[in-house]
C-alpha cells in the first residue's frame, strides 16, 4: 500500500485520467449533462464519470482525490480476493493470492493511476 501512495504522489498525470475527472466533476455538479448538445464527449458509461466525480464533489475536485479513491477500491479488491480465497480453500490459499498479487508492481503502477492506457 505504500508503494500505491508513492506513486500516486510521484507519477505524473495523462490526458485519459485528467479528463474523466473533470467531466465526472462537470456532470456531478450539474454544470452539463451527459449527452448533452454542445457538451464535453461522453464516449463511456455514464457512471464511468460519474462515479469519480460524485467522490470530487465530496472530497474535493483533483488528481490526488481520484489517485486515493482508486487506492480505497484497491484495498477492497483485496479484501475481496482475500475472502474469496480463504472461503474456497483455507488461509494458506489466500495467503499465496496476496503474494501473487504483491509480487508484481506493475499494477500498484496501474492502480495508481487508474486511467492510462499505455
Amino acid at each position: 500500500m505504500f508503494q500505491m501512495f508513492v506513486f500516486a504522489h510521484t507519477q505524473e498525470s495523462v490526458l485519459d485520467e485528467g479528463a474523466y475527472l473533470y467531466k465526472g466533476y462537470l456532470f456531478a455538479t450539474g454544470q452539463y449533462t451527459i449527452y448533452q448538445p454542445y457538451g464535453p464527449w461522453s464516449n463511456h458509461m455514464p457512471l464511468a464519470f460519474l462515479i469519480p466525480g460524485y467522490v470530487q464533489q465530496f472530497f474535493g475536485p483533483g488528481i490526488r482525490t481520484g489517485r486515493y479513491f482508486s487506492i480505497f477500491l484497491t484495498g477492497l479488491t483485496l479484501l475481496g480476493v482475500w475472502l474469496l480465497a480463504r472461503r474456497l480453500g483455507n488461509k494458506w490459499w489466500a495467503a499465496a493470492a496476496m503474494l501473487v498479487i504483491a509480487i508484481d508492481p506493475a499494477l500498484l503502477k496501474c492502480t495508481a493511476r487508474p486511467y492510462r492506457r499505455d
